[in-house]
């Protein structure tokens, strides 16, 4: 592709234009993002200082963008057809995905498939950032990235996410001034300026600049520090950022749809939500509509038979909740299978199994191992000992010793422990899809009751949020999709002996000692 041939559509143009210090970019599939964002690298690769990072979840995602960027920048960095006379510095690393250019500035393809990847970068400095489908990015990636975004470049620095709608994602309390109150893009907001801070951990935007400063002291009197110690240029660096929103979909995309035109028939044929995120860019959240789980699938039960077998089926992790970082939490519920083949889906939670920062939902925490085993010898007291435990094996013979010792552990408090039926590295989808079939053919019931208000919304919203694909993260977790999981897959094993006195009784809890 020789770049001086490139032509850009009116809202790629606005994406290149844009002066704001982060852009987001797209609402919808087909909109050109990735092709607009490495067009906007090129503008850097003047300047020998110039340090670009394009991100993905995964290397094989890398498998498209790589070959895509090269083809594109050929004629930029090379003289000839076949890449054997470089221009200048040129030059390209294919283990390290690192592309040189001829004044020896360079563009870094990474991933980011966890929180951890992300640390690996705190060290660098980029003047561009690029976020590939920034929806399945988690904020502490964004929080890290974003203080990377600093170097001596004389061009202008910033971070672009390309995105798709995810209206639970943390991107949407930023895009959200842009919309309707239907959730579709404003098309006069398109490339507006609006400015955020974030205190606390916590996100504030505005389209007045002068606003959050006034309404947050903290920014006012950093910025006046600053300004006495380094002058005013630097002060305003420490204020509120600015920030944009340029929503773009297929239909803005005329190339697509004149070299494509089935593929907004594609678009059109999927489910509702998918719709019309992907089709129509809209952000607005479709209630009981999971992907693969949805609630109202679950029938209400408010007695409990008699003949019940029960176990609480963890999902086992063993890190604090310390300042900055998001770990996976330990989550657990309670299953129970009837004579008929019936299942029931219990909370029963005691007090102690929350996170400090979140007392109102229960069943999950994050809690280092003897804390957490501590907590689960207390649940196992409170449920009784004719509720099973039923604990996952990690792979490896460390896993298994670890199993090993969780089963003596309770063995030796009077507590029967057993094995997740599932294979240890069965794919998560693959493990959750049976509960979810028997849901949806009103096998199981949930017993409200045992539950609160505050942690039945969070159980439900994760399983629906669930789709086999997106990665756990700050943002969405799947702790209790792997519980659930391990609860029904264990009492699917389990046989119930029918018995003549069917009588039913209203209870919590039915099954302490």
């Amino acid at each position: 592709m020789d770049v001086k041939n490139i032509t850009m559509q009116p809202h790629q143009l606005d994406f290149v234009d844009a002066e704001e210090s982060v852009v987001f970019f797209g609402g919808g599939a087909g909109g050109g993002k990735t092709f607009s964002a490495l067009v906007d690298n090129l503008e850097g690769v003047h300047d020998s200082n110039y340090r670009s990072g394009f991100f993905r979840t995964s290397t094989t995602e890398m498998q498209d963008l790589w070959p895509t960027a090269k083809d594109m920048y050929h004629s930029v960095m090379f003289k000839d057809e076949h890449g054997k006379k470089p221009r200048g510095k040129a030059h390209i690393n294919e283990k390290s995905l690192i592309l040189t250019f001829p004044s020896g500035a360079k563009t870094f393809f990474g991933y980011l498939s966890n929180d951890k990847d992300a640390d690996k970068y705190y060290g660098r400095e980029y003047t561009k950032i690029y976020f590939e489908e920034f929806q399945f990015r988690t904020w502490y990636q964004f929080n890290l990235l974003q203080s990377r975004n600093r170097s001596m470049a004389k061009v202008k620095h910033g971070i672009r996410c390309t995105l798709n709608p995810d209206p639970d994602h943390f991107v949407f309390s930023f895009v959200e001034r842009f919309l309707d109150e239907d959730c579709y893009p404003v098309k006069e907001l398109s490339g507006k300026t609006a400015w955020f801070v974030i205190i606390d951990d916590v996100l504030h935007t505005s389209w007045d600049k002068q606003q959050l400063i006034d309404d947050h002291p903290q920014v006012k009197n950093l910025m006046e520090e600053i300004r006495l110690e380094y002058g005013d240029e630097d002060a305003e660096q420490a204020g509120p950022v600015s920030y944009t929103y340029i929503p773009a979909t297929l239909r803005d995309n005329k190339e697509l749809m004149k070299n494509d035109p089935s593929y907004i028939a594609k678009l059109n044929a999927k489910p509702e939500k998918e719709r019309l995120a992907l089709l129509e860019g809209c952000w607005k959240k479709l209630e009981n509509q999971g992907r693969y789980f949805r609630r109202d699938w679950l029938k209400d039960a408010d007695k409990v038979p008699t003949m019940l077998k029960t176990c609480r089926g963890y999902d086992i992790a063993s890190s604090d909740a310390l300042p900055g970082t998001h770990p996976d939490f330990t989550a657990s519920v309670q299953m129970g299978k009837d004579n008929q083949g019936y299942f029931y889906l219990m909370g029963n939670f005691i007090d102690e199994s929350c996170d400090e920062d979140s007392k109102s939902v229960l069943g999950r925490y994050r809690k280092s191992s003897g804390k957490r085993d501590r907590v689960m010898l207390k649940q196992a007291q409170y449920d009784g000992k004719k509720c099973h435990l039923v604990i996952p094996q990690d792979p490896g013979a460390v896993g298994r010793d670890a199993l090993v010792l969780k089963v003596q552990y309770f063995t030796s408090h009077g507590y029967i422990a057993k094995k997740d039926p599932s294979a240890h590295n069965a794919n998560k989808l693959t493990k959750f899809e049976p509960f979810c079939t028997a849901a949806e053919h009103g096998l199981v019931y949930i017993v409200r009751e045992t539950f609160n208000a505050a942690t039945y919304e969070a159980l439900m919203s994760e399983l629906e949020k669930f789709d086999g694909v997106t990665k756990s993260g700050r943002t969405r977790k799947d702790d209790w999709v792997d519980s659930v999981a391990t609860s029904f897959n264990h009492m699917a094993k389990e046989l119930v002996i029918p018995d003549m006195d069917l009588t039913t009784f209203s209870s919590v809890n039915p099954f302490r000692r």
